[in-house]
């Protein structure tokens, strides 16, 4: 099984360089075994390019690519999913319904509040 492995050195001038690496997991005669598959080389510059070598090694090897966020553009779109709750909603209360039910009856007692001032 290959994992990545990050290894700290000391320059003779006293600074930490951190390096990148692929090591694979192996037994051998019974005891667990670690080799170096690849270096990548410094933490420091891989940082710079760490995308376009992730899209690389997924290209070779067949994978479906991997998208990131700084890659995605917005663009305007339109909100459906809230009309689409309240169209449901709507439906599901039959709130079309009730509503010209209560216009309806409404309108008939707005008619008979206005005979009976007429007649009186």
């Amino acid at each position: 099984m290959a994992f990545i492995r990050t290894v700290k050195t000391r320059s003779s001038s006293g600074q930490v360089h951190e390096y990148v690496r692929i090591v694979e997991a192996y037994f051998e005669a019974g005891q667990r075994k670690q080799r170096v598959l690849a270096n990548l080389g410094n933490l420091v510059s891989l940082r710079k390019d760490i995308k376009q070598i992730v899209k690389g090694l997924l290209r070779v090897t067949g994978e479906e690519p991997l998208f990131f966020k700084e890659d995605l553009q917005n663009e305007r779109v339109q909100e459906y999913g809230l009309v689409y709750v309240v169209q449901k909603l709507w439906g599901y209360l039959e709130l079309g319904e009730a509503i010209s039910k209560s216009l309806t009856q409404t309108s008939r007692n707005q008619k008979v509040n206005h005979k009976r001032s007429a007649i009186s």
